[in-house]
């Protein structure tokens, strides 16, 4: 028989029981959920203004998908003089999206604009929901529903992701394709995954280089599905406008490049090169495209493709018969196939929650092995510095980061604080791919670091 003293002393636990460790880890476990969910609360607030402000604004790019569209369901060119002119376009800005983008805004096309935008913004933020609710429990991150809901809230308040939700871009529909892509391949299912990429093609020209990294992985039935999606909208693009579409398309590209490529907030290899030629602090009337630039451009991407490649290929291999081992490769050619490309504005970024939160699985893996070693902790925190640095840097002001010409030509500003607000730009991609292409080396002819069943 047990005395009640004893029950007693069973019940409250004596120290460094079971029941003291117990209740002190459900005590940390409460603390973290409170500290969460206060920081979401305190982001969300600060998110809530922009929000707001953002919704009432013009969508400077949506209007143009969706004039496009309409003039496509009218049977009218969308590139022709008279149609830029009814969408609100001049020649010299031109209609800067292929012809199969047009297709996707048929079914918002007989709304209002205003209306199409607030539709659309919906969408997106519910895309964003399940994009950051799938890719942190398909990693078995710790604690994934409040990881995705801090995620979500920081977001919400950066300045490039309101900017992507007041403009209605299309990174996060593009992103959210990858994200499926990926969570096809790593379960073997190829078909739907190339669907899924062929589909993000027809968005923008750069998801094509997403095609060249199935072939490279030798993922054969996942190329053809993509070639085969984005016929489909060209079939209808041809029926609509015929062939023309896309050599109007391409002659309106130039125009509209030689206004922006070597704008401070353009993060592409391409427009990192033409600021060699083009420095902030040089007043100049244009800044028309430069064949060197782009030859040095296509040079760089080049030799990074390569090298992405060399660290891929012994993963790719293992992945045909290990498909979670496609992680880290896909992750890396995600990034890559916006680096060679224009363009690369700042609501791109959102192609890097994917590449970020598998690094953050691969820096947090040592929690499932025993014995961990003093370099394999030291690893890890660096990995987790690394990672806090590229997300402070997604969350620099743009008002400032448009400020910095201004600044730079009046002399206002110091060039290497010049160039500091010029590298977080491109940094955050930058050092994700670098640390991808590092653990791909370490990881060649090692175990797979993801571990949820399928």
């Amino acid at each position: 028989m047990i005395s009640r003293g004893g029950l007693l002393r069973a019940l409250k636990g004596s120290p460094g029981s079971s029941t003291d460790v117990g209740f002190k880890a459900g005590l940390g476990r409460s603390l973290v959920v409170l500290s969460v969910l206060t920081v979401s609360l305190l982001l969300l607030l600060q998110a809530v203004p922009k929000l707001m402000k953002a919704s009432a604004e013009r969508p400077w790019d949506g209007f143009i998908d969706y004039g496009g569209a309409k003039e496509m369901l009218a049977g009218r060119d969308p590139y022709s003089d008279s149609s830029l002119k009814r969408i609100g376009l001049t020649k010299q800005f031109g209609l800067g999206h292929p012809p199969t983008t047009l297709v996707w805004f048929y079914p918002l096309a007989h709304l209002d604009l205003m209306m199409m935008k607030h539709v659309f913004t919906w969408i997106t933020l519910i895309m964003l929901t399940f994009h950051l609710g799938l890719v942190t429990r398909e990693l078995d991150l710790p604690c994934w529903p409040l990881l995705s809901l801090l995620t979500f809230t920081f977001l919400c308040q950066t300045d490039w992701f309101v900017l992507h939700l007041a403009q209605v871009d299309l990174s996060e529909l593009i992103a959210f394709l990858y994200l499926m892509g990926w969570y096809f391949l790593r379960r073997g299912r190829e078909g739907p995954a190339g669907v899924m990429i062929g589909l993000a093609c027809t968005l923008k020209l750069y998801p094509g280089l997403m095609v060249v990294f199935l072939l490279l992985a030798r993922r054969w039935r996942a190329a053809v599905a993509a070639g085969a999606t984005y016929l489909v909208f060209v079939a209808e693009v041809l029926r609509q406008l015929g062939p023309s579409a896309f050599r109007h398309f391409l002659e309106q590209t130039g125009s509209y490049a030689n206004l922006w490529i070597a704008n401070v907030r353009n993060a592409s290899i391409d427009g990192i090169v033409h600021r060699w030629f083009y420095p902030l602090w040089r007043v100049l009337p244009a800044r028309p495209l430069l064949a060197k630039a782009t030859l040095i451009m296509a040079v760089i991407s080049l030799v990074m493709f390569v090298i992405a490649h060399r660290a891929s290929r012994s993963h790719l291999h293992q992945a045909l018969e290990a498909p979670r081992l496609i992680d880290m490769p896909f992750a890396l050619f995600s990034i890559l196939s916006m680096a060679p490309g224009p363009y690369q504005w700042e609501h791109y970024n959102v192609t890097l929650i994917l590449p970020l939160m598998i690094l953050l699985a691969d820096a947090l893996s040592f929690r499932r092995d025993r014995g961990v070693s003093e370099a394999r902790l030291v690893r890890s925190g660096f990995q987790l510095l690394l990672l806090a640095g590229v997300i402070a840097m997604l969350n620099v002001s743009l008002v400032r980061r448009n400020r910095v010409p201004a600044l730079a030509q009046t002399h206002h500003m110091s060039v290497w604080w010049m160039l500091c607000w010029e590298w977080t730009t491109w940094l955050p991609w930058f050092t994700l791919a670098t640390l991808l292409t590092i653990r791909l080396f370490q990881l060649r002819s090692f175990r797979m670091y993801t571990v949820r069943p399928g």
